[in-house]
């Protein structure tokens, strides 16, 4: 889905074009740590708005605020913000703030808290080691993280709140305590204007990445070895519009893909290895269109939401059944099912339309289990079917 990486693209795009505009006569000035300044903090409370601060190779305290400031740019080639067990880096209600080339590791809660900021970017950083979570974002605007990592986090790698067009984008994420990824779980489904693309992320302990914000898209990462779902679209919010997209997942302890909110859709992921269904639709108006699904120890697809679901053109090879629909009204369209422990179609729901299928099952290719007519069939291929409750 090239509208995908166009939206996430757009918003870093905005955010850098932002960082790098002139800021008055200030623009240009430079600050050095420490030959200028002997801390970071004292480069930042003397340095105009504007300035670019940079900070040398070695180990530094961590324990630094920038609050209500704009458009200052923390750099440094091996340079090591280190806390020390104690507190990280505070950006608090600035705009313009860029940190490139940073590691902040070993805090005591977050290396990384911004709080009603906006245009806040993280570049080529790395963040290690934090005792509770890597960033976390409160009440932000237009916050981008790019090829940045995040290691060892107890706790989340980055959770948001109450935030409106934050990307992360090439970044990688291992050893996650929670989860890697967190937009909103606690906060507003409000619409968010968000993107995550493109990232790595292996060894999660909870949900690889949970989405509670409307309006997000997740496109063209790859998820392994997540002890519960790859990505989860919380139904606790209703988030609406959620757009999972080119996906690859594999090797997860529940699910591969949780659908909830409203009018959401999966589009053209691959999942395979999962210890539930591959994709589960928990929503109202949810689509899985164009995926591949293999070796689900659950069903392939699952809808058990609130309806009407739409199920088309998937590739399903190795589950329980390939498709449950426990959902009434929708479609199940054009999809082909090999390899199903159970039923290839097995049907619960009614006005149901089911069309170009082909599905082989080892129960049996369909199970409805209403009467003949109940649901509407067209040009299927089935060589086994059953109807009815018997």
């Amino acid at each position: 889905m090239r509208s995908a990486t166009i939206l996430a693209a757009g918003i870093l795009g905005a955010v850098v074009a932002i960082l790098l505009s002139p800021s008055g006569s200030t623009a240009a000035v430079k600050v050095h740590v420490p030959a200028d300044y002997p801390t970071i903090q004292a480069a930042v409370d003397a340095a105009p708005d504007g300035a670019t601060i940079e900070i040398a190779a070695g180990t530094w305290p961590a324990a630094v605020t920038i609050a209500g400031r704009t458009g200052l740019r923390l750099t440094g080639k091996d340079a090591v913000l280190d806390g020390g067990g104690g507190p990280g880096v505070a950006i608090d209600q600035c705009e313009g703030i860029a940190l490139t080339g940073l590691t902040l590791r070993n805090c005591s809660s977050h290396c990384l808290s911004v709080s009603k900021s906006k245009w806040i970017l993280l570049s080529k950083c790395r963040i290690e080691d934090a005792l509770l979570d890597g960033a976390v974002l409160f009440q932000c605007t237009g916050v981008g993280f790019s090829r940045c990592s995040f290691e060892r986090c107890a706790n989340y790698g980055i959770r948001e709140s109450d935030s409106t067009s934050v990307v992360v984008s090439k970044c990688a994420f291992r050893t996650i305590g929670d989860k890697a990824i967190s937009l909103s779980e606690y906060g507003s489904p409000g619409p968010s204007g968000s993107a995550i693309v493109g990232n790595t992320i292996s060894g999660v302990n909870n949900y690889g990445i949970l989405i509670g914000a409307s309006g997000v898209v997740v496109a063209k990462n790859v998820l392994s070895d997540i002890a519960l779902a790859g990505i989860t679209c919380d139904t606790s919010g209703t988030p609406e519009g959620t757009r999972i997209v080119k996906n690859l997942i594999r090797d997860t302890g529940e699910q591969g893909v949780i659908l909830g909110g409203v009018d959401s859709l999966a589009e053209k992921n691959t999942v395979s290895d999962t210890g539930g269904a591959g994709i589960e639709l928990r929503g109202e108006n949810q689509a899985a269109v164009g995926n591949r699904i293999a070796r689900a120890a659950g069903p392939g697809i699952h809808a058990r939401g609130v309806g009407p679901n739409r199920v088309e053109k998937n590739r399903i090879d190795g589950a329980a059944d390939g498709i449950l629909m426990e959902t009434s009204g929708g479609a199940i369209l054009g999809n082909k099912v090999a390899g199903a422990a159970e039923y290839g179609i097995h049907v619960f729901g009614t006005g149901i339309t089911i069309d170009r299928n082909t599905a082989l099952g080892i129960w049996g290719d369909l199970r409805d289990h209403h009467a003949a007519g109940v649901n509407s069939y067209g040009r299927n291929k089935f060589g086994t079917a059953f109807f009815g409750d018997k």
